[in-house]
């Protein structure tokens, strides 16, 4: 294989033969490797391996699937974020070293279809892959809980009831940012989250503080407490 710019090409055409194309995007060599060998085993052509979130990006085009680890240099979600946006028809998994919650629900949150742990058994990954391009989401089983829950929270929470006035409608993103507030965030970290700028997170909490009629986010954040 040919190393350019810190990729490991592996092929630049599209899957041949029906075979489903992988762009593999892990940062240690030794995962990559066995997950190379699983996926190749299994009959899948692994169509690049990359080593960071740019590379990735950079060498998606024409894949079926792409495996990015959480933990990428230049950040695995945000790469995530970028592939779904301007690659739509490439399905996006996460692999991660050990699963997590908020992890798990800011994959699906930007548009990724899996999040899979990479200590899986070998034979267990290429099934995910498999479940995904039929249409279904793979995840861990212990962690679908985990995304009912949110929904349910979400969903149930449009409006807010306020004590001795009325309530406020907030916007699904209105929550995020407001959840992340009364989690200590600051605004850079909220901006990290959601993959969004620091101008925009200022003024979806002015637009928070306004319908809250609060002056500060300390404010907003002991109301929500006492709502």
């Amino acid at each position: 294989m040919n190393s350019v710019n810190g990729k490991r090409k592996v092929a630049a055409s599209p899957a041949r033969n029906g075979r489903t194309s992988v762009v593999l995007a892990e940062s240690d060599v030794p995962t990559r490797l066995g997950i190379r060998m699983a996926l190749e085993s299994a009959g899948f052509r692994v169509a690049a391996e990359v080593d960071s979130a740019d590379a990735v990006v950079d060498e998606v085009a024409g894949a079926d699937v792409c495996l990015i680890s959480v933990d990428l240099p230049g950040g695995g979600i945000r790469a995530a974020a970028a592939i779904v946006a301007e690659h739509p028809d490439t399905a996006v998994i996460m692999l991660t070293g050990a699963a997590e919650d908020d992890e798990l629900v800011d994959a699906v949150r930007v548009g990724a279809v899996g999040y899979i742990v990479t200590d899986v058994a070998s034979t267990r990954l290429p099934e995910a892959i498999n479940a995904v391009l039929r249409g279904e989401v793979a995840i861990p089983r212990l962690l679908v809980g985990v995304l009912a829950d949110r929904l349910r929270e979400r969903l149930g929470r449009r409006q807010l009831a306020l004590r001795d006035r009325p309530g406020v409608e907030l916007t699904t993103r209105e929550w995020e940012v407001l959840d992340f507030m009364c989690d200590g965030l600051s605004t850079r970290e909220i901006a990290g989250r959601l993959l969004i700028s620091e101008i925009t997170v200022r003024r979806h909490i002015s637009a928070v503080m306004k319908k809250l009629h609060v002056a500060s986010r300390r404010e907003a954040v002991k109301l929500l407490a006492s709502a």
